[in-house]
Parts: structure tokens; C-alpha cells; sequence
């Protein structure tokens, strides 16, 4: 799975500054070239997400959540023009410590 970064904001007027309010907009693409099926979708999530949950949301609201998630690895970051692989880590990592 491919993640870019759109947009990060605030989710709401709160004036604290509070992670939990801030929202990051992620395109997520999905490439499975073995049954050529490719899906792309836009999701907003919290820096505090953990990439588990990013995988399986994604996979729920593409209708592929009979994928186990398990099996969904994110590959490739995109942050404006620059492409980078995706970092080792687990899959609690949230966005906030992979630092989108």
C-alpha cells in the first residue's frame, strides 16, 4: 500500500493545541497486481493512528476488508514531491511517531 500525505489540519476550532483535534488528510493506494485490482481512496486520521488501523480502515471503506490486514504492508510515503520507502516499524507505529 502507497500512502501519500495531502493535507494536515485541524479537524476542529478547539483552541487548544491538542494532537488529538489535528487531522491528517492520506491518499491510500492499493495495488494487488496478481488479481490487477487497484484502489484509491482519501481518509482523514488523527497523528495519533496507528498504521494498523490506517490499513484497516482503508481496507473497510474500499470494501476489501476480507483482506486480513495482516497481510497489507505499507511500502512507499509521499510527502509533496519527494517519494521515500516506507520506514521499518511495527504496525502500533502511529503517523504522529513516523512523523506525518
Amino acid at each position: 500500500m502507497q500512502c501519500s500525505v495531502l493535507a494536515s489540519q485541524n479537524c476542529t476550532y478547539d483552541s487548544q493545541h491538542d494532537k488529538s483535534n489535528e487531522c491528517i488528510e492520506l491518499e491510500l493506494q492499493y495495488t494487488d497486481q496478481k488479481h490487477n485490482l487497484k484502489k484509491l481512496v482519501k481518509i482523514q486520521f488523527s497523528p495519533t493512528t496507528k498504521i494498523d488501523d490506517v490499513i484497516k480502515k482503508f481496507l473497510k471503506t474500499t470494501d476489501l476488508d476480507y483482506i486480513n490486514s495482516g497481510n497489507v504492508l505499507l511500502v512507499e510515503l509521499r510527502m509533496g514531491n519527494q517519494r521515500l520507502p516506507a520506514p521499518l516499524f511495527n504496525t502500533y507505529t502511529t503517523l504522529d511517531q513516523l512523523n506525518i
